[in-house]
């Protein structure tokens, strides 16, 4: 397949003529972030990169919050998927990348990576007392979701929607680029459906997304996320990566590269992942998948029980492993947030 346009570029190797020029002292990131406030608010979603215990970066959808006040931003999840929170309190870097402007209204929003450590700690929040701000954020973001507990049934299939670890993330660096320019979605051979190998899941799923998001993490540093946009190349069973900013590739570099789409209300989720490893293709960077991660795809009422049906396993799993009752949700307390009383 022929590589698309404006390919992903190798970092260029030290000392030579493409080493980048030294630029002056940066701003604090605080006072980058105070300068991005409506920025990062005008982004319904963002990605989330922590790194696993096998030192791999591994990225999410999220919807995170800049509390201004306190220079940080915040995130929750529900312990119905804990695995961000575990990564977090084994190694603290995360990076976010807010890319995809779907659903602002704005064509204008520069791309805004922000790289940190985060906090989280071991605390079940299922009131909405101090996270009244995320929750509205959330409710303007992704009106649907406000709906989770409305009849006692929603009640009982959804508690553990409202049984939320708070991740705080404190910012190191700040940078930007430009806004997002969105190609059509990848056209080429699909595999075929018996080649169940992770370069022929990856290949028959790509064609449904335009871009995706690469995390990458070198050495002791952050993650590293960017926006960038695969296709498939069946000669070598990998991705060629096209777009972004340059990328180092060091020996046996392990990537992940999150693909995820939604519509204006951050509503009809799609996402999948793969674990993979980076390899220099002529001038190019591929992406060679080794592992395709659990996707996100409930299209029909039977798929959509039994993802339900799968995060009541997992947080149940969660409060056995540490003694804890299930806990009792305030629904009352939500429902007046909601109504603004």
């Amino acid at each position: 397949m022929t590589p698309a346009a404006h390919p992903l570029p190798l970092a260029p190797s030290p000392g030579s003529p493409g080493d980048p020029v030294p630029t002056p002292a940066r701003p604090a990131p605080r006072a980058v972030l105070d300068g991005l406030t409506d920025v990062l608010a005008s982004y319904r979603t963002c990605e989330l990169a922590t790194v696993t215990r096998a030192g791999t970066p591994v990225a999410w959808p999220a919807v995170s919050w800049y509390d201004r006040a306190a220079g940080r931003l915040v995130l929750t999840t529900s312990i119905a998927l804990p695995r961000k929170a575990f990564n977090v309190r084994r190694d603290p870097r995360v990076a976010l990348l807010f890319s995809d402007p779907t659903g602002s209204g704005r064509a204008d929003l520069p791309q805004v990576l922000v790289q940190g450590t985060a906090h989280c700690p071991d605390e079940i929040r299922t009131s909405p007392e101090g996270l009244e701000t995320y929750w509205r954020e959330l409710w303007r973001r992704q009106p649907g979701s406000s709906g989770y507990g409305s009849t006692p049934l929603d009640r009982w299939l959804f508690d553990f929607y409202y049984m939320r670890l708070v991740l705080t993330v404190d910012p190191t660096s700040v940078t930007t680029q430009p806004p997002l320019v969105r190609p059509a979605p990848p056209r080429g051979p699909k595999p075929s459906r018996t080649d169940d190998s992770p370069y022929g899941q990856v290949a028959r799923r790509l064609p449904g997304y335009s871009d995706g998001v690469l995390a990458t993490v070198t050495g002791d540093a952050p993650p590293v996320l960017r926006r960038v946009r695969p296709s498939a190349d069946p000669t070598t069973g990998t991705l060629l990566l096209a777009g972004g900013e340059p990328v180092e590739v060091p020996d046996a570099s392990s990537a992940n590269l999150l693909l995820h789409r939604h519509d204006d209300q951050l509503g009809r989720l799609r996402q999948f992942g793969l674990v993979g490893t980076l390899e220099p293709a002529q001038d190019l960077v591929a992406l060679r998948p080794t592992r395709v991660l659990a996707a996100a795809e409930a299209t029909t009422p039977l798929s959509l029980a039994r993802t339900v049906r799968r995060l009541r396993r997992s947080t149940q799993r969660y409060l056995d492993r540490r003694g804890l009752p299930r806990p009792t949700i305030p629904w009352a307390d939500y429902r007046r947030l909601a109504s603004g009383s």
